[in-house]
């Protein structure tokens, strides 16, 4: 066991200082590499979040100007170079749902590109070439996410994702049979998520109840009885947040 801990307490130390290192060279993209790998070896290390919140606000800059090049390569033709943009961007923020968005829009018209030629119609898909909004664009980003959520397996993601999409673009047809189809492969598990919520309830656990119930209403949002046990639950934490954080003024009266 010792032994084990000292393995892992080096491979730590090693990960620090390429992270260190990494960062000192503004290479962010192997700094967030560095530092997720350092979150898998111990997830509960409070000295990560104060890394990651400094990593992320290097990162934030560095991602708009990402998206900004990728958009003007884009506009001006250059596909292949927007694409590459759009990808160094992933590698800052793996969920940007404008990078993955373009992305798949330039696959789109690739892929039309080839068919077109192959048919000899090129003047099929070119009125439609960089005509999408950034809200079409942001939509296709957010379903691209929930797909790869449904890939990883976590289903309430992909909701989450596939909702994101119909905010910023309400038409998106894939969005829209994505969400439906995943609701119906969960519809049978809103039941046992209901008395999993009242368990934990019970035993005073509200985060845990509210995040059961949260999850019957991604699946079924009209469902009333997790509604109002959400909301129970939702304004006891409110409550609770409220008294830790007014001042002890009876320990200061003392």
């Amino acid at each position: 066991m010792q032994e084990l801990s000292r393995t892992l307490a080096g491979r730590k130390t090693a990960l620090s200082e390429q992270y260190d290192a990494a960062l000192a060279k503004s290479d962010l993209a192997s700094a967030r590499e560095h530092l997720d790998q350092q979150r898998s070896l111990d997830p509960f290390d409070p000295t990560l979040e104060t890394e990651e919140r400094a990593l992320n606000d290097a990162i934030r800059p560095a991602v708009t100007q990402g998206l900004a090049a990728g958009r003007r390569l884009f506009i001006a033709g250059d596909l292949k170079g927007a694409t590459q943009r759009f990808h160094s961007v992933l590698e800052l923020a793996p969920n940007n749902e404008s990078a993955q968005g373009y992305i798949s829009y330039i696959s789109t018209i690739q892929r039309e590109r080839e068919r077109e030629a192959e048919s000899a119609r090129s003047a099929a898909f070119s009125s439609r070439e960089g005509f999408a909004s950034d809200d079409e664009i942001r939509a296709e980003g957010f379903y691209q996410n929930a797909l790869a959520a449904e890939r990883r397996g976590d289903l309430y993601d992909a909701i989450r994702q596939d909702q994101r999409a119909l905010v910023a673009d309400a038409r998106h047809a894939g969005a829209k049979r994505h969400l439906k189809s995943i609701r119906r492969r969960l519809s049978g598990s809103s039941s046992a998520l209901i008395e999993a919520g009242r368990l934990a309830y019970r035993e005073e656990d509200l985060q845990t109840a509210l995040e059961a119930w949260s999850r019957v209403l991604l699946i079924d949002p009209d469902n009333q009885r997790a509604r109002a046990y959400a909301d129970r639950a939702q304004r006891q934490l409110q409550n609770l947040e409220r008294l830790r954080a007014e001042p002890d003024v009876a320990g200061r009266s003392e």
